[in-house]
């Protein structure tokens, strides 16, 4: 059962281990490029503008000088680097190489650009608050349009801004003041050169910013980041649930497959097939119940099996005294003369007697097939029962020299079923006294863990592929016996 809860619980802990780890989670990897596809389509233009600004310049020195000086106008830091000194996988480099914007996402976000004619690279750190968002997207990007314009009379600039953002995705437009709305113009963040930002719904904005012309403003967007945002908020909601029902299949599916297996070998051992058994894997979470089944199918099994021959043996044994009381019924139906019917009597009584004792083993064989009660145990000084029951055996067969052997003990007192152990010794007894020559001897030792009784004779003994049936109830070993 340990070993089920654990798997549970790393089911329940390797999708939280995904998602709070970012280099190995896959939401994390998901979102960052959908992130990575809004920031190339939002930031394009600003690139673009960058690399107009650097390209009059041949000299890495004359760049660099640039590059400094405009991050002055930019809220966020703008360097010109060398591909080998970024901290990037080979792949976003590749990436790089291919003149792809890529972004790396990190407690402080960047945007990277292969500079047009340079073999360096644009970098534009994204890491800003909230409030400031909506500037920093585009103060870099109306200052450098605005060093443009500044160059051409206010009739052609929305010519000239058509052209320089005739790629971007996003629309950019130059609108009378007027136009704005209320809100836009009476901003106090429009007043201090600031951009504005208009929301219209939630990720769905439009962004407004001043020019040289106080009468005009740039109006960039409409900005739609929705599709991110439903994008984000799904996945969010399916990829830890498809994560979480993943483990739960991976783990279920084993449990199914065993409990199959199980359920197959109940019905067959059910109807019959005692020998059917599970074989599950050692990692199995089911394997100790496999092995209790097992355990069980054996004990009964083996139960079947022991009743069975059990009630073979009983019916052997019943089968002589009753042919021999049928015999002796019918010899007294002849009008025998008085000395044979004395004689047919004596023989029925006896197999009465014959009788009465195989019964009598039956009942204590059932008794003892069952789990023994504590009430029936008591204690008992072992020496002292060995000795009263070995009297009368010293009696019953005075040309047999009945030795006991206590080792110099004085007394063992053992917690045991007397009955049951009286029964046992007297059984020992009587089969050694019948067999020996002539010494029999009881060897008895008790020591704090075990104690030990050695019945030892020396007739010809039991032969060595007997001896595992000597356990087993009513056999007989000496097949010239009978009743």
């Amino acid at each position: 059962m340990l070993k089920l809860f654990f798997k549970f619980y790393f089911v329940l802990a390797i999708p939280l281990i995904f998602l709070f780890i970012p280099a190995i989670n896959p939401l994390y990897k998901l979102i960052g490029y959908w992130v990575e596809e809004l920031s190339t389509s939002e930031y394009q233009g600003v690139f673009h503008l960058l690399d107009l600004e650097l390209q009059n310049s041949s000299e890495e020195s004359e760049k660099q000088e640039i590059v400094k000086e405009l991050n002055r106008h930019f809220g966020g830091q703008v360097a010109l680097l060398p591909l080998d000194e970024l901290e990037l996988s080979r792949g976003k480099k590749q990436r790089i190489q291919n003149e792809e914007i890529v972004l790396q996402l990190g407690s402080i976000s960047k945007l990277y650009k292969k500079a047009e004619g340079s073999e360096n690279v644009l970098t534009l750190d994204l890491d800003v608050s909230f409030e400031d968002e909506a500037d920093y997207s585009v103060k870099g990007a109306v200052y450098l349009v605005n060093q443009r314009l500044k160059k051409l009379p206010v009739e052609e600039w929305s010519d000239a801004l058509q052209k320089l953002f005739k790629q971007d995705a996003l629309a950019v437009e130059i609108i009378r003041k007027s136009e704005a709305p209320l809100s836009v113009r009476e901003n106090p963040r429009l007043l201090d050169g600031k951009s504005v930002t208009l929301k219209h719904e939630e990720n769905l904005s439009t962004i407004y910013a001043p020019t040289l012309d106080s009468k005009l403003l740039f109006k960039i967007g409409t900005v739609d980041e929705r599709i991110l945002g439903k994008r984000i908020d799904l996945a969010t909601r399916i990829l830890p649930a498809t994560l979480l029902a993943l483990g739960i299949l991976l783990l279920s599916w084993p449990l199914y497959r065993d409990i199959r297996r199980l359920r197959k070998a109940a019905v067959a051992f059910g109807r019959g097939s005692l020998d059917k058994r599970v074989q599950l894997g050692r990692g199995s979470s089911l394997n100790p119940l496999a092995i209790a089944f097992n355990t069980m199918a054996e004990r009964v099994q083996n139960l079947i099996s022991s009743h069975k021959d059990l009630t073979n043996a009983v019916s052997h044994e019943l089968k002589t005294p009753l042919t021999r009381l049928r015999f002796s019924h019918e010899m007294l139906r002849e009008d025998p003369s008085e000395s044979d019917r004395i004689r047919h009597l004596d023989n029925i009584e006896r197999d009465i007697d014959d009788l009465e004792e195989i019964i009598g083993e039956l009942l204590v064989h059932a008794r003892y097939d069952r789990p023994v009660q504590p009430g029936q145990f008591e204690e008992v000084d072992m020496c002292t029962l060995l000795a009263d029951i070995i009297q009368p055996f010293k009696e019953s067969f005075p040309l047999t020299d009945l030795k006991l052997d206590f080792e110099n003990l004085e007394a063992c007192h053992c917690i045991i079923e007397k009955k049951a152990m009286a029964r046992a010794v007297d059984n020992l007894l009587t089969n050694a006294l019948l067999y020996a020559d002539t010494n029999v001897l009881i060897r008895f030792t008790c020591t704090e863990k075990e104690i030990s009784l050695t019945v030892e004779d020396d007739g010809t003994g039991v032969a060595e592929v007997d001896r595992q049936r000597l356990f087993e109830p009513f056999v007989r070993l000496d097949s010239s016996r009978h009743r």
